[in-house]
């Protein structure tokens, strides 16, 4: 526990960290927990993925736990000498951190980077003062995006304006080589 009160001290955006075993038992915390057993929840399954390993993040969230909205990432703990899973760890990373980054890229004048949901929920609009003026994306567009892995392509926005766009899905869900 004092380790991990160390690493989210050095990474404050991890406002809560904590480390199961391959059980799901709580094993260390920053802080207390609304409960002791995870094997129940998808982050934890997906981290364990039956004893193969896998990495998640989910979809932003307001943690109430932790008070923030957040991202869950889960990563399974490896024995180097055995290569077995020996437990999953936890962290909750606020999103102030991720939308700073988003904010800070631009290209060009109007260029912006945003951030969706898997539901094509608009998260994060990284616009800068100068392109604030423009429209948003139809709701065909956005649903174009959610349905798709990566791509570029283009769309007039909702106050006629021409967009070029690049999009990829961010959210991972694998197993550990």
């Amino acid at each position: 526990a004092n380790q991990l009160c160390a690493y989210s001290t050095i990474f404050p955006e991890n406002v809560e960290v904590f480390i199961t075993d391959i059980y799901g038992a709580t094993l260390a915390s920053t802080g207390r927990l609304s409960d002791y057993y995870q094997a129940d929840e998808d982050w934890w399954q997906a981290a364990y993925n039956n004893g193969q390993g896998g990495i998640y993040i989910s979809d932003p969230e307001f943690d109430d736990s932790a008070r923030v909205y957040s991202l869950q990432i889960s990563v399974p703990i490896i024995d180097d000498e055995e290569g077995t899973i020996v437990g999953v760890m936890r962290t909750t990373l606020n999103t102030i951190a991720l939308q700073e980054l988003i904010n800070e890229q631009s290209f060009g004048q109007t260029g912006h980077a945003e951030l969706f949901t898997a539901t094509g929920e608009e998260l994060i609009d990284g616009r800068s003062e100068s392109s604030i003026g423009t429209g948003e994306l139809p709701e065909a567009t956005v649903q174009t995006l959610v349905g798709s892995e990566q791509g570029t392509d283009t769309a007039t926005d909702e106050a006629g304006n021409y967009l070029l766009f690049s999009y990829s899905r961010v959210k991972v869900t694998e197993t550990v080589p």
